[in-house]
């Protein structure tokens, strides 16, 4: 999939990202974080086409696997969720997207105190 994504072939890449993942799910644990490098990929394929409704459940979903996560990752989950409002804004979403861009700043500001 990297190769077809760095060759710009994003619809071949998201494909092959798809079959990927459907190998992880029958193999990994649900919580796996390698699936969410997966969803994460096909996620930004999919952007690459404009398909931001797909994008955004695929992303939506990777978060909350991070979500899950027994340690917080705080950075893997702001990034995912930064992304989420910059594709809820790209759909007309403004409301989500305010609301995924003030929920990145409260979990910086927890993690890292006035230094955000």
């Amino acid at each position: 999939g990297n190769m077809l994504y760095e060759a710009a072939s994003f619809d071949k890449a998201a494909e092959v990202y798809e079959l990927g993942l459907a190998i992880e799910r029958r193999v990994l644990e649900p919580c796996c974080v390698n699936i969410v490098v997966t969803l994460s990929n096909i996620g930004q394929a999919l952007m690459q086409q404009g398909d931001y409704r797909r994008a955004l459940c695929r992303y939506t979903e990777a978060y909350a696997i991070l979500s899950l996560q027994p340690e917080k990752d705080i950075k893997k989950l702001t990034e995912t969720l930064s992304i989420i409002g910059q594709i809820s804004n790209l759909l007309g979403n403004h409301t989500q997207a305010v609301k995924s861009f003030q929920e990145v700043i409260s979990m910086r500001k927890a993690a890292l105190g006035d230094h955000v």
